[in-house]
């Protein structure tokens, strides 16, 4: 995403459509963030296959999440 909407020549709209799209990355990031802490509790409880498969799945989200927009 460009910070164009950032800009003091950005359009309202641009303006707000960036906003919007920073806040659903935000709440994203912290979704993603309590969904990791949930997985990794869940395997220190319970060494399963279906939990490490997890584990791996939300850090490889949230390792895809930090390199896209």
């Amino acid at each position: 995403m460009s910070e164009r909407f950032a800009r003091i020549d950005a359009s309202v709209e641009e303006a707000e459509h960036g906003f919007l799209h920073l806040l659903h990355r935000h709440r994203h990031a912290s979704d993603l963030q309590t969904e990791l802490k949930a997985a990794e509790r869940a395997l220190a409880e319970e060494m399963t296959e279906e939990n490490l498969a997890r584990l791996k799945a939300v850090q490889a989200e949230l390792g895809g999440f930090s390199n896209s927009e």
